[in-house]
């Protein structure tokens, strides 16, 4: 799980959060592009799980949070 974690973020980090990435098309697809709304929040919640320190695993929750 750990590295489906940091998979995540490699292939879909941006600064508003993560990226839904549906592997269906290439990135210029708007649907590709669109921001998956709660995954930041999910994915920091999982790193937390793994203790992982508190700041690197709130990092994509605050992006998701501030914009």
């Amino acid at each position: 799980m750990k590295k489906h974690l940091e998979s995540e973020v490699r292939l879909a980090d941006t600064p508003y959060g993560l990226r839904m990435l549906t592997g269906r098309e290439p990135l210029t697809n708007p649907q590709d592009n669109s921001i998956w709304m709660d995954a930041s929040q999910d994915w920091s919640v999982l790193n937390l799980w793994f203790n992982i320190d508190l700041d690197s695993a709130l990092i994509q929750s605050e992006k998701g949070l501030n914009h």
